[in-house]
């Protein structure tokens, strides 16, 4: 399993993303993917996008995750991470997974580090409630 980093606010889980968050709590970064075209999709969705097929099946993430783009927050919109500033949101890819993304944190990284493509290495940070949340380091 990946290091642990830090400790942070349980997620919310929704009817469609509650199967991602009870793979995380295993350490597994899991994606949705449409058993009838094969098409990956984060966020989750009741139905593929691609063939409107209802089915789906969880997936363990493969491949090498990239930084597709990233943004420094500067400004928190949540008040427990105001002591966190600055801190990096990126888009992470998974080219070997129809190039699904996943919104996400860069940790461990300073904004003048990171370059689009590069690839990262998937860590855990620990949660309330017995949560991991996916996060990401440079390799």
């Amino acid at each position: 399993m990946p290091q642990i980093i830090n400790s942070f606010p349980a997620p919310d889980p929704t009817t469609e993303d509650a199967p991602f968050w009870e793979a995380c709590k295993r350490g597994e970064l899991r994606f949705q993917r449409c058993t009838g075209c094969g098409r990956f999709r984060s966020p989750p969705t009741i139905a593929c996008r691609t063939c409107q097929s209802f089915e789906c099946e969880w997936v363990q993430a493969f491949g090498p995750a990239r930084l597709f783009s990233y943004t420094v927050v500067n400004i928190s919109a949540y008040p427990g991470l105001s002591g966190d500033l600055p801190y990096i949101v990126g888009i992470v890819r998974f080219a070997d997974m129809n190039d699904v993304g996943l919104v996400s944190n860069v940790v461990e990284a300073t904004p003048d580090a990171l370059r689009t493509d590069m690839e990262l290495s998937l860590v855990w940070q620990e949660a309330a409630e017995g949560f991991l949340i996916p996060r990401f380091t440079p390799t």
